[in-house]
C-alpha cells in the first residue's frame, strides 16, 4: 500500500503522523510526504491580519504550535524577503527531519500551490496513492483543513480512504503514539457500512488487533420524528435489538473463524455517542467507519453519524469512502 501524509510545517499537521507511522510498519507500506508551499506573498496577508488582531481586539489570533515550522517562515522578519524557493527548500528540509519518525523512511516533496486540494489529488493519482492521511487542523489551527476547507473538500472529491485525526492539543506532535491494538467499527447494516468492516479485517490481520464491532439502534420514535402522535412500541424495539445483536454475532463468527479476536457492542440512542464513547475508552483505538451508510446517500458523514465523530474524538479514524 502507499500512503500519502500531508503536512504543513505545524504541529498540529503532526498530530497524524504516529498513527499513519504505525499503520504503515505494520502493513509494509510505503510511505510518501507532502508539502503544498504557498506563495510567501498570499501566507503574508493572513499572517498580517493577525497581527493586526493582537495588536486590536485579538480575534484574528492563531494558538501557538498552529505555525508552520519551515526555518524561514517563522521568522516574522525575513517573510518580507522569503522567495517561494526558500520557502521550498525550507519545506523540503522539515520533510526529510519528519520522514526519520518513520521507521522504513519515507518519499518527501514539496511542492507549490495555493490551492492543497488540487495538488494533493493531483500527486495522489500520479503516484498511485491509496490511503491519504492528514490532521483535521492545519496551520490555521481552527479547522483550516477540514470542515469547509482543504480537508472536507478532499474528503468528499476523493474515493481515496482517508486517515484522519483531530489534534488534542498544541503540542500535538505525539498524539496518538500509543500502539494501536484495537479497531472500532461501527456498523448499520447496509453493505456500504460493512466495505468499512472488510478494510478492517484486513488492518486487523496485519497489525494482529482486535476487532471492536458496535451497532446502534434507535427508536421508532426516534428514527421517525414528526409533529403527527405516534405510539411507542417497546416490543418492536427489543426486536431491533435482538436483530442487531444477531447480526454482530453472525459478522464475530465469520470473523473469528479468521483468527481475529472480536468484541461485539449494542446500544440504543444516538449512534456518534456511543461511538465516541467506546473509542475514547483507550488510547489504542482506531475507528474505522464507512463515508455512507444506511440509504447511501452520506448518512454517515457531513453532518451526520461521522462529521460528529470527526469533530469530537481525539482518536484517528480511517474513513472509507463507498459509493
Amino acid at each position: 500500500m502507499k500512503i500519502l501524509v500531508t503536512l504543513d510545517g505545524s504541529t498540529f499537521s503532526e498530530a497524524i503522523v504516529p498513527a499513519a507511522a504505525q499503520l504503515a510498519q505494520a502493513t509494509g507500506s510505503e510511505v510518501h510526504l507532502l508539502s503544498v508551499v504557498e506563495d510567501p506573498g498570499i501566507r503574508r496577508s493572513w499572517v498580517e491580519a493577525i497581527a493586526m488582531g493582537e495588536a486590536g481586539t485579538g480575534e484574528f489570533m492563531l494558538p501557538p504550535g498552529s505555525m508552520p515550522r519551515y526555518p524561514d517562515a517563522r521568522r516574522g522578519a525575513s517573510m518580507s524577503t522569503e522567495t517561494l524557493e526558500d520557502a521550498l527548500h525550507s519545506a523540503r528540509q522539515y520533510l526529510a527531519e519528519m520522514a526519520l519518525r518513520f521507521p522504513a523512511g519515507a518519499k518527501t516533496s514539496a511542492v507549490p500551490g495555493n490551492d492543497p486540494v488540487a495538488a494533493i489529488t493531483e500527486y495522489a493519482a500520479e503516484n498511485g496513492i491509496e490511503l491519504i492521511a492528514m490532521s483535521t487542523h492545519g496551520r490555521s489551527g481552527i479547522g483550516r483543513w477540514v470542515y469547509g476547507s482543504n480537508a472536507d473538500k478532499l474528503l468528499q472529491s476523493t474515493t481515496i480512504p482517508m486517515l484522519l485525526v483531530r489534534p488534542r492539543s498544541v503540542d500535538a506532535s505525539e498524539q496518538g503514539a500509543t500502539p494501536i491494538d484495537t479497531l472500532v467499527v461501527p456498523l448499520d447494516g447496509s453493505s456500504l457500512a460493512e466495505e468499512a468492516l472488510a478494510y478492517a479485517e484486513g488492518i486487523a490481520s496485519q497489525m494482529s488487533a482486535k476487532l471492536s464491532l458496535i451497532r446502534v439502534v434507535t427508536t421508532p420514535g426516534i428514527a421517525y420524528p414528526g409533529v403527527e402522535a405516534y405510539v411507542y412500541n417497546p416490543g418492536a424495539f427489543t426486536d431491533l435489538e435482538k436483530e442487531a445483536a444477531t447480526y454482530l454475532q453472525e459478522k464475530q463468527a465469520h470473523l473469528e473463524s479468521q483468527g481475529i479476536e472480536v468484541s461485539c457492542t449494542v446500544k440504543a440512542g444516538y449512534a456518534a455517542n456511543y461511538i465516541i464513547d467506546l473509542a475514547e475508552d483507550s488510547e489504542s483505538n482506531l475507528i474505522v467507519m464507512s463515508t455512507h451508510g444506511r440509504g447511501g446517500v452520506g448518512r454517515w458523514v457531513m453532518g451526520s453519524v461521522a462529521d460528529r465523530v470527526l469533530r469530537a474524538s481525539y482518536r484517528p479514524i480511517l474513513l472509507i469512502r463507498s459509493g
